[in-house]
C-alpha cells in the first residue's frame, strides 16, 4: 500500500498547469495594453519616451513569452517576468502617468504577474519584499511632490490612461475567474476519479483481507467468522454444524524434493479438487500453510465423517500434473461437530485439529473424528 494508488491525477501537476495558464494569459493581457499604450501616445504625439517605453516594455513581455511557450518552460520566465515587473512597470507607469492622480489602475494588471512569485517557495519573499518597497518608494516621490511624478493634465490621456487601467483589470479577472473556474473543474474530476481509484483499492483491500492469494480460497479471518455465524445459528436452531481440518501428508518433503513453485502448484490444485467436491452450503477455506478447513453446516457426525472420507479418497486417487510430473498425494483429515455445548468456536477447531494429530500419528492417509473417543468411518458404518 505504500505505492500510489494507479489512476490518480497529481496535484502538483495541476496546481503546475494552473500556473502556466494563468502566467500566459497575464503576458498576452500585458503585450496587448502596453501596445496600445505605446500607440496612444504616438497618436496623441506625446513625448518620445512615453511613445518607446511601452513598445520597448510589450517587445520584452513578448519575449518572455515567445521563450516559455517555445521551450516549455515556465519558473525562470515567471521569476523574471515577476522582478521585470517590480522594478521596472511599476515605477515607469508610476510615473508616467502621473501616480496615484493619474492612470494608477493602468499597472493593476502587472502586480498579478508579481504575485505569481508566491507559487515560488522561499523566493517568493524577496520578490514580494521587490515589489513593496518600488510601490514605497514610488509613494514616498508622489508624496513630496518630486518631478518625476508628473500629474496628467491632458483630459484626452487621462481619459485613455485610466480607460486602460479599467479594461486591463477587468480583462484580468475575467480571464482569471474563467481559469480558476475550469480549474474549479479539473479538481472536480480529480476528486471523482481519486473517489473511484479509492473504492476500487477499498475491495481490493477487502478481498486481500479476507482470501488467500495462491489459492483464491477464503482465509483464516474470513472461515472464523462464518464460524462465529454458524455458531450462533446452530444454538438458535440446535442443529449440529461439521468441522474438517485437512493437512496434506509429508507436505514439506515434496516442497523440500519438488520446489516450492511445484507446492505451490499442487495447493492451487487442492484447492480446486475441495471446491469441486464440497456442497453448495459448505465453506472451504485455507487454514494456513498446508492446512485447510471445511465448514459443514447442518450436518451430523456421520454426515461428516462421510465428506471427510470423500475428500481423503479423491485426493489419494487423483493425479497431480504440473506440467513436468505427475504426484500422488494423501490428506489427513479431523473431523468434529458443534456439540451444542461449546459457546466457543475455539473449541470446536481445537477438536477437529486433535482429531487430525491423532490421524497422522496413526499412519497418516486417514479419517478421525473426535468425540469422546477417536473413532475412524469404519466404526461409524
Amino acid at each position: 500500500m505504500k505505492e500510489k494508488i494507479r489512476g490518480l491525477p497529481n496535484n502538483k501537476n495541476l496546481n503546475s498547469r494552473l500556473e502556466q495558464r494563468i502566467f500566459l494569459t497575464l503576458l498576452m493581457i500585458g503585450m496587448l495594453l502596453t501596445f496600445l499604450s505605446g500607440a496612444a501616445n504616438l497618436y496623441y504625439r506625446t513625448p518620445v519616451d512615453r511613445v518607446l517605453a511601452p513598445f520597448a516594455m510589450t517587445a520584452i513581455i513578448g519575449g518572455f513569452f515567445w521563450y516559455a511557450v517555445s521551450y516549455g518552460r515556465f519558473r525562470g520566465p515567471i521569476l523574471a517576468a515577476s522582478l521585470f515587473a517590480c522594478v521596472g512597470l511599476v515605477p515607469y507607469l508610476w510615473m508616467a502617468h502621473g501616480g496615484l492622480f493619474g492612470g494608477f489602475p493602468f499597472f493593476v494588471p502587472y502586480l498579478t504577474v508579481v504575485l505569481m512569485a508566491i507559487h515560488q517557495g522561499g523566493r517568493r519573499w524577496i520578490y514580494l519584499l521587490v515589489l513593496f518597497a518600488t510601490t514605497g518608494w514610488m509613494i514616498y516621490l508622489d508624496l513630496l511632490g518630486s518631478e518625476l511624478i508628473k500629474p496628467i493634465t491632458d483630459p484626452r490621456v487621462l481619459l485613455y490612461s485610466n480607460l486602460y487601467g479599467l479594461i486591463g483589470s477587468a480583462l484580468s479577472v475575467t480571464v482569471l475567474f474563467l481559469i480558476f473556474s475550469r480549474s474549479y473543474e479539473e479538481e472536480q474530476q480529480r476528486v471523482l476519479k481519486m473517489a473511484a481509484a479509492l473504492r476500487e483499492a477499498n475491495r481490493e483491500l477487502e478481498y486481500l483481507s479476507r482470501f488467500d492469494t495462491l489459492t483464491s480460497l477464503p482465509n483464516r479471518r474470513d472461515i472464523t467468522e462464518k464460524m462465529e455465524y454458524q455458531l450462533r445459528l446452530s444454538n438458535r436452531n440446535q442443529q449440529p454444524f461439521g468441522l474438517l481440518m485437512v493437512d496434506v501428508d509429508h507436505f514439506k518433503k515434496f516442497n523440500d524434493h519438488f520446489g516450492h513453485q511445484c507446492g505451490d502448484y499442487v495447493l492451487k490444485a487442492l484447492a480446486e479438487l475441495m471446491l469441486s467436491l464440497k456442497r453448495e452450503q459448505d465453506s472451504v477455506a485455507r487454514w494456513g500453510g498446508e492446512e485447510f478447513i471445511l465448514l459443514l453446516p447442518d450436518t451430523d457426525l456421520r454426515g461428516t465423517m462421510v465428506m471427510a472420507e470423500r475428500l481423503r479418497s479423491a485426493v489419494e486417487n487423483h493425479s497431480f500434473n504440473d506440467g513436468v510430473n505427475r504426484h500422488q498425494l494423501t490428506i489427513t483429515v479431523g473431523a468434529t461437530v458443534f456439540d451444542l455445548l461449546s459457546e466457543q468456536i475455539d473449541h470446536t477447531i481445537r477438536k477437529a485439529d486433535t482429531a487430525l494429530y491423532w490421524g497422522k500419528e496413526q499412519g497418516r492417509n486417514r479419517c478421525y473424528a473426535y468425540t469422546t473417543r477417536m473413532i475412524e468411518m469404519k466404526e461409524l458404518l
